[in-house]
């Protein structure tokens, strides 16, 4: 694993796909109409904030098999796949502040695959086929608003999360 020092991507990096890495900062791009927004994994301590990330033909954020990373304060809409997504098992990871809309194509706005002891706490998400979605477990879930979801709102599969204070408005079964 190679120890970035906690530098930052450049600006108008465009897209960002990275592996093996830690202490890196992925700030204040615009991570639009590629294959992939950000796609990172197997790494730790990676920040991913203040980013656009819209009309991707995969994925918004990617993580995968990462440890101790933060999403928060970005934008992301309108992707074809998911907008936020972690893959296999990932540990204490916050996703926080980010607003997701307009992910309908069967995924998700939040899919937080196997999260284990992470944070998920005041997004805004809406226009989703669910809005947050997650099989892992000890998850702290709280103060996310979810809106007009084309399935459910909340879909934890994992258990053993403290879930509090979210608001799911307006849930449409499909």
């Amino acid at each position: 694993n190679s120890n970035m020092g906690n530098i930052a991507v450049p600006l108008n990096t465009g897209q960002v796909i990275l592996g093996n890495v830690s202490w890196l900062r992925i700030v204040n791009q615009n991570l639009s109409t590629g294959s992939q927004g950000a796609t990172i994994a197997y790494s730790n301590n990676i920040k991913v904030s203040n980013n656009i990330c819209s009309w991707n033909y995969r994925n918004g954020i990617q993580l995968k098999e990462v440890n101790d990373c933060k999403v928060y304060n970005n934008t992301v809409t309108s992707n074809y796949d998911h907008g936020i997504r972690f893959d296999n098992t990932n540990l204490r990871n916050e996703i926080i502040n980010n607003t997701v809309t307009g992910h309908t194509n069967w995924d998700d706005g939040i899919h937080g695959g196997e999260l284990r002891y992470s944070i998920i706490s005041d997004n805004f998400v809406q226009n989703n086929h669910e809005g947050i979605k997650s099989s892992g477990r000890y998850n702290l879930i709280m103060n996310n608003t979810i809106i007009d979801s084309l399935e459910d709102g909340l879909d934890l599969e994992g258990g053993h999360h403290l879930v509090y204070n979210n608001n799911c408005l307006m849930i449409c079964p499909g």
